[in-house]
């Protein structure tokens, strides 16, 4: 019999800030596993709004190079992000840090954000220091920087850089989300939901993470859908709960796919359909998810 035991329960449940991830600046799709640092980018979902954060790479690149070295310092930041980011060049840390830390040390938000990751990182030719990276998202985020903000709140959450502090990291959180950062929402979902650094209010959770489900943060939408399917909060709705998963899934999550392949397995809120189950739990696997092959491995 099928039980709620069954569908994947993921670490956000749980973990607390353990789920936070750091902002690697480009938005780009991550690895379903994390690199040996711990550090992960940020969901494909805020790619778009990424792109607000971002001005247009649209100067021919002599004339940019001319202007950030005559001392203008928003050629100097645009050079340090195109640089990061290879944007219309190929990607050097190295000559990005160069022009983020002329840019960072007259006052520009963006290359303080961008110099404290390097830091934080130890690339381009830095030295991994989350000390000195904290003490730059701090001058990024005093300005309104929201990925400075979230990469703050995450840090001052686990403790990297500094002593853990819960009610700030919840602080500069909450900056970020009320600016419409979705991981910054999902991290402020998960923080209510658990009670962490703020008071418990779980109907509060499901608001901040329906906002970050919406601009396609896929582990918001997994999160929805757990949500909907347990109705601890909401009603039970098997529905509302298979659409989320499937947002997610046709993002790649892996723990939507595999919660989609438990509910045509078992026929929760459609028919039983092995073959589209086996479907679901192939594609989780090819993407590494282990549960999924044991599945597999047993049908």
């Amino acid at each position: 019999m099928f039980t709620k035991k069954r569908l994947l329960f993921i670490g956000i449940w749980i973990a607390l800030f353990g789920a936070g991830a750091l902002v690697l600046t480009r938005f780009v799709p991550g690895p379903e596993k994390k690199p040996e640092s711990g550090l992960r980018p940020a969901p494909s979902a805020t790619a778009a709004a990424s792109a607000s954060l971002r001005p247009p790479a649209s100067d021919p690149l002599e004339s940019l190079r001319a202007r950030a070295a005559a001392g203008n310092v928003e050629a100097q930041s645009k050079l340090g992000r195109m640089f990061h980011d290879g944007d219309g060049v190929s990607v050097d840390k190295k000559e990005a840090v160069k022009w983020q830390t002329m840019a960072a040390e007259k006052g520009d938000a963006t290359a303080q954000f961008y110099l404290g990751v390097n830091c934080q990182l130890g690339e381009g030719g830095l030295s991994a220091d989350a000390a000195k990276a904290n003490r730059l998202y701090l001058e990024a985020a005093k300005k309104g920087d929201p990925r400075a903000q979230y990469n703050l709140g995450i840090n001052r959450a686990k403790g990297i850089g500094a002593a853990p502090d819960a009610a700030e990291a919840v602080a500069w959180l909450t900056k970020s989300a009320k600016q419409g950062f979705a991981p910054a929402e999902y991290m402020m979902g998960v923080a209510c939901w658990a009670g962490e650094g703020v008071r418990q209010d779980r109907r509060e959770a499901l608001e901040w993470m329906r906002r970050a489900a919406l601009k396609n943060d896929t582990a918001a939408q997994v999160f929805m859908g757990v949500a909907y399917f347990e109705g601890s909060v909401v009603t039970p709705d098997y529905y509302q709960s298979r659409q989320w998963f499937e947002k997610a899934a046709n993002l790649g999550n892996t723990d939507a796919l595999f919660n989609l392949g438990e509910f045509y397995l078992n026929g929760v809120g459609v028919e039983k359909n092995p073959d589209t189950a086996k479907k679901f739990y192939q594609l989780a696997a090819d993407r590494g998810f282990d549960r999924a092959r044991s599945r597999l491995a047993a049908l």
